[in-house]
């Protein structure tokens, strides 16, 4: 299959199924820091929240951050329609960087990957 059927798959579910995102407990969306990311002088500074196509995918990330992270978290079932209303209601107010939405995949032996961005700040400068 090539790579744009896998996106346009991937989209396809995102809209029709809910989609799946980690938590902290009082359900703030973990955002990733530019930190975090590891990211390169050229990319934009953004945090990076992961969105999830399957439960067992966000619950393998979920693990993987709480190995790395003394917080428990949890995760969230939702639309993705509603996913950026309620990301923005609970956002942390003291983050100093716009968020990045990307679909995600995991597995049990990789860090996430990104399959497509949902939604970026810089998106109108490319």
């Amino acid at each position: 299959m090539s790579e744009s059927a896998s996106i346009l798959e991937a989209w396809t579910q995102a809209v029709e199924n809910p989609v799946y995102v980690v938590c902290r407990p009082e359900w703030q969306v973990y955002v990733e820091t530019p930190d975090e990311q590891a990211l390169s002088q050229s990319e934009p500074e953004e945090g990076l929240v992961r969105v999830f196509l399957n439960e067992e995918e966000a619950v393998l990330y979920l693990i993987a951050l709480e190995t790395y992270n003394e917080t428990e978290f949890r995760v969230l079932e939702l639309r993705l329609r509603d996913l950026m209303p309620f990301a923005q209601r609970f956002a942390d107010p003291h983050m100093d960087y716009p968020m990045r939405f990307e679909l995600a995949e995991a597995s049990a032996s990789e860090w996430p990957r990104r399959i497509d961005t949902i939604w970026t700040a810089y998106a109108m400068i490319h």
